[in-house]
């Protein structure tokens, strides 16, 4: 399931990539282009034109770079298909990712809307096996989990989170990476199965602390003082026939007449273990974009055994820091 959900974020990065970056192929993003790109039909490829402002997100989500989303579109089509073609291309993006990119931002081991490289290099290490990416990989991992760098962070009641991007969705992105990584290393042999229960458990911990181990709950419906004001459309709006007005919706201060069972809740504050519970743009807002991660470690969760939270506490996890990750 978890990589159902993370083909599907695929896709839609690479639909979202071709209408914003090629608004002269207007086939680049239609079903039956990707249907054929995936077959291997000969179709002309397009580049990058002029963008189109009109209407778009660019002036919220500004990236700095995009070899890192074609990058991990490739690598998505090389899965897909098996045209070793598609590999030769991520790796080919690969290299001029790593001379383009802004080092300041790529050091920021961020996995958000920004930046697609580090969850590029764990899916390309599932695929080929490459020292390179589970090199980079692993040095991702680390640096969220260990917390060997002022970069990333650890709320009093151990929550990582990333200065550069401290939403609640940012990490639980990297726990999904976590836990996705987790389970393609651990028949690797006896010290990778060691490092693969400390990724998985540090991952669970992350996943506990946002269902109320940090005392209260950020997922609507679920656990102790669960958000009741959360800034979504959907949670916000009165029932019908009712009409939803800002009035009445996003600014009215009751609790929402819906619950968004589920749903994450931005969290924006990561040094913070409390919050207020009113509708806040940096506190409960539900969007996609903080909960894409957040549904895949869930669903990688659940196929767990029963016990692994247990073995986690019995000090066979990542709460007893060793050197197998650190």
């Amino acid at each position: 399931m978890c990589g159902s959900l993370f083909g599907a974020l695929a896709e839609a990065l690479l639909l979202l990539l071709f209408q914003v970056q090629l608004p002269d192929c207007p086939n680049a993003y239609s079903a039956a282009y990707m249907e054929a790109q995936v077959k291997g039909s000969n179709l002309t490829l397009c580049t990058p034109q002029q963008m189109n402002m009109n209407g778009s997100a660019i002036a919220l989500y500004n990236d700095t770079t995009y070899y890192d989303d074609l990058i991990f579109a490739a690598t998505w089509l090389y899965k897909a298909s098996g045209d070793n073609a598609y590999l030769q291309d991520a790796e080919a993006f690969y290299v001029k990712h790593l001379y383009d990119a802004d080092t300041s931002v790529m050091y920021q081991y961020r996995y958000d809307w920004m930046d697609q490289f580090w969850a590029a290099n764990i899916l390309l290490a599932t695929l080929t096996d490459g020292g390179t990416f589970h090199s980079q990989a692993q040095s991702f991992l680390k640096f969220w989990i260990c917390g060997t760098d002022r970069v990333i962070l650890s709320s009093p009641r151990g929550r990582a989170w990333n200065q550069y991007s401290p939403s609640l969705g940012s990490t639980m992105n990297v726990a999904f990476l976590a836990q996705v990584y987790s389970e393609y290393i651990k028949a690797g042999g006896s010290e990778a199965e060691r490092r693969a229960k400390r990724y998985s458990c540090w991952a669970q911990t992350q996943a506990r602390y946002v269902l109320g181990d940090a005392t209260h709950s950020f997922v609507p419906g679920f656990g102790t003082e669960a958000p009741s004001h959360v800034q979504n459309q959907a949670a916000s709006c009165p029932n019908p026939p009712a009409v939803c007005t800002a009035v009445n919706g996003l600014l009215n201060p009751d609790p929402n007449p819906r619950t968004l069972y589920g749903a994450l809740v931005e969290g924006y504050n990561g040094d913070q273990d409390t919050w207020s519970d009113t509708r806040s743009l940096n506190m409960t807002r539900a969007v996609v974009e903080y909960n894409a991660g957040w549904q895949g470690l869930l669903a990688g969760l659940n196929e767990q055994s029963m016990g692994v939270w247990e073995q986690c506490l019995q000090g066979q996890g990542i709460i007893t820091k060793d050197h197998a990750v650190c």
